[in-house]
Parts: structure tokens; sequence; C-alpha cells
């Protein structure tokens, strides 16, 4: 069934039980309600004929006299009247053709219907002090009216319930429909989105449900179009990074194959050129393989006791041929035996990123200083470099991947992705990476990892 379908049959279910839960104690009620009313009526007549037979009483006296007085002068149409001494004696009676049964029995006051061939009565006995003497008064009432009322009412649960429960229906059709028009509008919107053409739904009222789902569903086409352009920003951009070492290895395969008989050191140096664009594809191939494992969710902390100072001095000490060719020097400030738990492999990735990228960086014969302290908790992880800086827009987008903000620096092997795993690395632990000098002559970035970081 669908959802306009469901609605109806659960709008229309609910009503009916309701109408039936309702309409099953009104009918209930009714007649309790009026039998308790006419039983009022009825201890009003008993107040009434008291009334008028001590008025008879205190012209001819009390006893059988005064009660025929009374039943004369007394008109109580509709009701049947009986008088009774205490020892149920009957004095005087006018039942206007009401069958009240054997009434002297109840001589106590009391209140009880009688079934008779005439159809229900109620009877009501009460007990009244005229003139000095004790009476028992009987009046009689027909139930006709309380059991035509019942009756009426009856007919009319019969007839109206039905007629209800097909207004309610036509009613919650047209309700359903009308609330799920919004719906049927979003899926013929959200039908024609694209890549191409990532259009939003329209939203009428952004206060209620289906603005909320609407606003939800933007939500999550803007996320997908932001990882869309992403991944193929990503892809033009390594697509890029590969051609160059892959033109470079092409190239001097097709110069060394050109011409016959070469020297030995022709090879060798077309060799070493080959060597050199395969490792620089090698870790470009790493880096991205990371990050794609990473954005995955493939690639997990494996947590283990190391010390990081040791990571640091290791990661110095691969640095220092990198730095000895562009005559820059690494100064080191280490806290020893620094112990950590955590990922001991990515660790030393971050570490060796955030020095490669400060000695690239660094100018001819400039310096790199690396510092390792635990502040407040926090191992923090300081690499700084005495380059040219960051401009103040670029200071996130070095995160980026595939960003070089100084493209001549391609002959060095980045390829843009270095603090881009840096960073990861370090959210991955529950820290942060951050550049927090970006002046000519002091770049700093700054790794903040939680120093009693436990991997549940």
């Amino acid at each position: 069934m669908t959802l306009r379908t469901r609605l109806i049959l659960w709008f229309a279910g609910t009503l009916t039980a309701i109408l039936l839960i309702f309409c099953g104690v009104l009918t209930w009620l009714q007649p309790k309600i009026d039998i308790a009313i006419f039983d009022r009526d009825l201890a009003n007549d008993i107040v009434t004929v008291a009334g008028v037979l001590g008025t008879e009483a205190e012209e001819i006296g009390p006893g059988a006299e005064a009660v025929e007085g009374m039943l004369e002068e007394l008109r109580l149409p509709r009701r049947g009247i009986a008088v009774f001494d205490p020892s149920g004696q009957l004095l005087g009676a006018r039942w206007n053709g009401f069958d009240a049964g054997d009434v002297s029995s109840h001589i106590s006051p009391e209140t009880w219907t009688h079934v008779g061939p005439n159809g229900e009565a109620r009877i009501r006995v009460g007990a009244a002090t005229v003139a000095g003497r004790q009476y028992r008064i009987a009046i009689a009432g027909s139930l006709e009216d309380v059991v035509r009322e019942g009756q009426i009412l009856r007919r009319t649960i019969v007839v109206a319930v039905p007629i209800a429960l097909l207004l309610a229906a036509i009613g919650g059709a047209i309700a359903a429909t009308r609330a799920l028009r919004p719906v049927r509008r979003m899926a013929t919107e959200a039908s024609a989105i694209t890549a191409v053409d990532p259009r939003r739904l329209t939203i009428v009222n952004p206060h209620d449900e289906i603005g909320t789902l609407a606003r939800a569903f933007n939500g999550l086409i803007d996320r997908l179009h932001v990882t869309i352009d992403q991944q193929l920003r990503f892809m033009a951009d390594a697509s890029h990074e590969l051609r160059t070492p892959v033109s470079v290895v092409r190239t001097a395969a097709e110069v060394t194959l050109a011409r016959e008989g070469r020297a030995e050191s022709d090879y060798r140096e077309s060799f070493r050129i080959v060597g050199e664009q395969a490792r620089r594809l090698s870790g470009m191939v790493e880096d991205m393989f990371l990050l794609a494992r990473a954005d995955a969710g493939q690639r997990r902390i494996v947590a283990n006791d190391f010390y990081f100072d040791e990571i640091v001095t290791e990661c110095v000490r691969s640095a220092q041929l990198l730095a000895d060719a562009r005559q820059v020097t690494i100064v080191s400030d280490v806290v020893a035996d620094l112990s950590y738990d955590g990922d001991e492999e990515l660790a030393r990735q971050l570490v060796s990123n955030l020095l490669g990228n400060a000695v690239r960086y660094a100018p001819i014969g400039g310096q790199v200083w690396v510092e390792l302290r635990i502040e407040a908790a926090t191992l923090r992880l300081t690499v700084s470099d005495d380059g040219a800086g960051v401009a103040l827009g670029d200071r996130e987008r070095v995160f980026e991947r595939f960003v070089k903000l100084d493209p001549t620096r391609t002959r060095d092997g980045g390829a843009g992705l270095g603090l881009s795993i840096a960073r990861w690395v370090a959210e991955a632990h529950g820290g942060t990476l951050i550049l927090t000098d970006a002046i000519a002559g002091r770049t700093t970035f700054e790794a903040r990892l939680p120093y009693a970081y436990l991997v549940s």
C-alpha cells in the first residue's frame, strides 16, 4: 500500500475506534443519567404531594379524607400517586393507568423499576410527616420517554457514525494528498538531480517536518557535491603529478634507445634518471594509497608503546641527507625518554613529512628547528624553517592535497601530499596540526597530540 493509503486507513481506523468507544460510553450513560434526572423529579413530586396533603389535613383533619381530598385537588400529569400509613395500609391512590405492582410491600424509602404490561415504570416511595402523622407516599412515572430517547440515540449513532466515517475518510484523503504533495514534488526534483546538475530541493516551509527533510537532503547533496569535487580534483591533480615522472621515464628510455652503440655511462645515467623517477612515483603512489585508505576508513590506528623522541631523532637523521644537499642545518631540541602510546608507523610519517617540508622550503644555507615538548598533558611537536613564509590566504590551503605554493619545487620530489597526510595522522590520534607562524623568516608547524591518548 502507498503511504497515502496507509495514512487514510490509520486515520479512519483511529477515528472509528474513538467513535465506537464514545458511542458505547454514551449509550451506557444515557439511561443512567435520564433515570437519575427522573428520580429527582419523582422526589420533587413527593414533596409536592406532601405539601398538598398538609393543606387538606389542616382543613378536614388527617386521615383517609385528607388523602382523598389531596387526590381530588392535585393534578400531576403522567404520574401515579398512592399514600400509605406507616403499617403499609393504603389510604388512597390514583395510578392513572399505571401497573405499579405490589407497592404496599415497599414501605421503606426506595426507588425501583417495575416492568408491567404497559411497559417500564419508575416508582419512588418516600416518607413524609403531615400534621404530626407519618405517611408513605409512592409516586410512579412511565419510563417511556427514557426508552424512546435511548432508541433515538441508538438510531442516530447507527446513521451518524457511518456518515462521519465516510466524511472522515474523504477528509483524510484530501489531507493526506495535500500533506504528501511536497513529498511528490521533492521526489520529482530529486529524480532530476545529476552530477552535472546538482540542484537542490525546494523548501516551502522550513519549519515543518517536510522542510526539515528537505534541508537534510540538501545538506547531503552539498556534502556529496563537495566530496565529488574533491575526488575529481584529486584525480586531476594525481594525473598531473604522475604524468611528469612518467614522461621523464619515457623520454629517457626513448633517447637512450634511439641510438645504438651508446657508452656505458649513458646507460647508467638513463637508469639513474629512471630510478629517481620510479622512487618518486613509488612515494606518490604510497601517499595516495594511504589517503585513499584513510578516506575510506580502512586505515586504523594500531597502538603500541614507543619512544617518540627516538622517532624524531631517526627522522632528523634521515632528513639530514636532503638538508646537506641544500646546505640546511637542522637544530633539534627533544625531550629524552618520551614514551607515547600510538601508531609508530604513522608517527614516523608525521615527523618525516614535516621535516621534509621544512627542509625543502628553507633557503639554501638556512636552518630548520625541531622541538618536542610535553605541556599540560599535550605532546607538542614543532617544526620551523626560516623560509619565505606563507601568505595569509594560503595558511589553510597548504594542508590541501596536491597544493604546492612554489611550483618550482617540483624537482625536489614533493607532490603536495605531505602536509595533508601529516594533518590526518595528528587528527587520527585525537590531536591537531596547525600553522602557527607563517611570516618571512619563520614558518612553524605545530602538532598537538593528547599525551594520555589511548586507542580503544
